[in-house]
């Protein structure tokens, strides 16, 4: 889910898109509250605002999140699903809301990182 803004001007300042993305279980070293993800599946549609130097995004997040269970620590899996609006600058933004791109190249990788990030559970148990 990457694209250049000259991609955008020349092609279209409006894009859509839909597909299945891998994350890498590494994203989560450190975390305790999950292990992994799989089936991750992403959907929406950008604009990019040439006036204002400016890439808007709706995101929609969704796939199965493997954490551990509060209780016994054995892997569950868990659904999410999950929407965000991403804004992305091509210049220096003191709006902590504003992702600044590096370079010319919108990547949505780091968004979707966090989107997950913001749906794990704090306690989950399989247990009845």
């Amino acid at each position: 889910m990457k694209w250049t803004r000259s991609e955008l001007l020349k092609n279209s300042i409006h894009v859509n898109f839909d597909e299945d993305v891998t994350v890498d279980s590494k994203e989560f070293e450190g975390n305790d509250l999950i292990n992994s993800v799989h089936d991750v599946h992403i959907s929406g549609s950008g604009f990019l605002d040439d006036e204002n130097d400016r890439f808007y995004c709706e995101l929609h997040v969704e796939g199965v999140m493997v954490v551990p269970d509060s209780i016994t620590s054995e892997d569950i899996e868990y659904p999410f699903s999950t929407e965000s609006n991403e804004v992305f600058s091509f210049e220096e933004s003191e709006d902590e809301d504003v992702r600044v791109v590096s370079g010319e190249c919108i990547d949505l990788y780091e968004a979707i990182v966090e989107d997950i990030l913001l749906e794990v559970p704090l306690e989950v148990s399989d247990v009845q």
